[in-house]
């Protein structure tokens, strides 16, 4: 099955622009960028994705309250999944420090607050994730763990030492206090370190009431941000960070791209954050499209905007969500500062509006905080970001809204748009490219394979057909539930749980704008926000009904039947 190929002749490939970008004003680190290394042909290699979901630890009953008053309760049920580093790698190499956006084919996207909240339960909102370092760290420890670990003196932990604190701790606020610890260092802000967390978030951890007032939600995004944007750089070998929430970001937006199986929205239970739902465990590597990076990345090199699911979340499914989900909705579109420790990302909902539900305008320039070293003392860092803290303060000040007039002048704002957005990024990581022999064409995963071989075992069925052999009733009826059967795997191998009836097509095809009088046509087709044409649930139709395509396909097959028993 694997090895099926699908021979092709006489095609004509069109000729690739050059990859951009041409109006250098935006991405101004484009010589230091890793894309630009491997266009050159000198691959920099796999980054590294540090991870420790699979050394978690479940939190006991008795500290459940204590959670939901530090605001850790409903992240703590996002389930921990395998990554695919070959996936996440794609993604990496587009994105870039300058927008903190993944510049892909059909525009800029990336996470957002909003998605951090849906996705996960952690609090947006609320005071920034940054504090002094503590005077002495083993008085830490023995005030708030109620035991001092050995290497505590340090300034960081092991996470072994904070599991057997967490399993054999008597005070419940200790045993609480060791396990959001670990989870903090296993899961939202892991380092390089692979085994150590640092005793500098203990210190925002002693009052647990406090503690929940923190924006850690905003935090684990600034942070995401910061590991990515120096996972670009071409010498970078490893990045940490909270990257399951990447990864379910990834499949959400890009559900061709998700593995098989997860937890339908109808069977999510009540009280779970969204990211609940891909409850796959951490053994679907089988499921995956690709464990070779240079897949998915010319996959995206190609992309079309029928892929994308602009707006993944639903309403009916939003309002079952615990409430810390939509509490701080009024600023998931606030173009600000996000603050975590060493850390200060901007947060740009201007530059993905169609994420939003709303028309893509050119967005402003960016003015990025200054990016600091590591292991600067926190006193320091707190005078230096004044500025970053007190824009945070007036975060309700700096809502995105839609650029007046655009609703008049959808196509044209998108026209608009796709045509700046085209010179000023980067179109492609590597050439996009047909596989070594153009005349033969290799299926790239489990999902083109069974669908080349639904077609090459139909073709042959349908063959006998259009021969002068005479089958029965009863052969025929067999050939034709063949073909349903292979019918049926290529759609359980697809991440959908309904079929497109038709596809639209992309506007950013090799860059070209598409014209006027043709998006005309298609206006009345274009997804709900209009601001670009990707398909959602919504807009497909009913699945498709399999028996009532056999039925018909019988009905031919009689017709034929009858007609070679008349010739013959």
């Amino acid at each position: 099955m694997g090895g099926a190929a699908l021979f092709v002749r006489n095609m004509e490939f069109p000729t690739i622009p050059p990859p951009g970008p041409d109006d250098a004003s935006v991405l101004t680190n484009q010589s230091d960028h890793r894309s630009e290394h491997i266009y050159m042909g000198d691959d920099p290699g796999i980054v590294k994705i540090i991870d420790h979901t699979s050394r978690g630890i479940s939190a006991p009953a008795r500290i459940h309250d204590i959670l939901q008053r530090s605001g850790f309760f409903w992240g703590i049920k996002v389930p921990a999944v395998r990554l695919d580093h070959a996936l996440l790698n794609a993604f990496i190499e587009r994105w870039r420090p300058e927008t903190n956006t993944f510049h892909l084919r059909v525009g800029e996207m990336t996470i957002t607050l909003k998605d951090v909240a849906i996705l996960t339960g952690l609090r947006i909102d609320g005071d920034p994730v940054i504090c002094e370092d503590p005077d002495n760290y083993e008085q830490l420890c023995a005030k708030t763990l109620g035991t001092v670990p050995l290497d505590a003196k340090s300034g960081k932990v092991k996470l072994e030492s904070l599991r057997e604190i967490c399993e054999h701790a008597e005070d419940n606020e200790c045993c609480a206090r060791s396990f959001i610890l670990y989870t903090i260092g296993s899961r939202l802000f892991p380092d390089s370190t692979g085994n150590k967390v640092s005793l500098r978030w203990l210190t925002l951890c002693a009052d647990l009431d406090r503690c929940g007032h923190f924006a850690w939600g905003a935090a684990v995004l600034s942070y995401l941000y910061g590991q990515l944007s120096k996972a670009t750089s071409p010498s970078r070998e490893q990045c940490a960070g909270f990257f399951t929430l990447l990864q379910i970001w990834i499949w959400e937006y890009f559900p061709a791209l998700a593995p098989v199986k997860f937890m339908s929205e109808n069977a999510l239970p009540l009280d779970y954050p969204y990211g609940a739902r891909w409850s796959i465990g951490l053994n679907f590597q089988h499921q995956l499209r690709s464990s070779n990076v240079s897949v998915y990345r010319n996959e995206l090199d190609v992309q079309h905007a029928e892929t994308v699911v602009w707006k993944p979340y639903k309403k009916e499914l939003i309002r079952r969500l615990p409430q810390i989900c939509t509490e701080s909705k009024d600023i998931w579109m606030a173009r600000v500062p996000l603050i975590c420790m060493d850390y200060a990302e901007m947060h740009l909902p201007d530059r993905v509006m169609r994420q939003f539900g709303l028309i893509q305008h050119i967005p402003e320039n960016v003015l990025r905080p200054r990016r600091y070293g590591r292991y600067r003392p926190m006193a320091s860092l707190l005078r230096l970001r004044e500025t970053e803290l007190q824009r945070w303060a007036a975060r309700r000040t700096s809502i995105v809204q839609q650029s007046r007039g655009l609703a008049h002048r959808r196509e044209q704002a998108l026209q608009h748009y796709i045509s700046w957005y085209w010179s000023i990024t980067r179109r492609y990581v590597s050439t996009p490219t047909m596989p070594a022999n153009p005349s033969i064409y290799t299926p790239r995963g489990f999902v083109e394979t069974a669908m080349l071989n639904f077609m090459v075992n139909a073709s042959d069925l349908a063959a006998i057909a259009d021969s002068d052999v005479v089958l029965d009733a009863v052969v025929y009826r067999d050939r034709l539930r063949d073909i349903r059967r292979y019918y049926q795997q290529v759609i359980s191998a697809l991440p959908f749980h309904v079929i497109p009836d038709k596809y639209h097509p992309d506007p950013t095809s090799l860059g070209q704008v598409p014209r006027r009088g043709r998006r005309r046509r298609q206006a009345s087709r274009l997804h709900d926000d209009e601001a670009g044409p990707s398909t959602t649930a919504d807009d497909m139709p009913d699945q498709i009904e399999p028996v009532s395509q056999l039925t018909q396909l019988e009905d031919r097959g009689r017709r034929r039947m009858r007609r070679g028993t008349q010739r013959t």
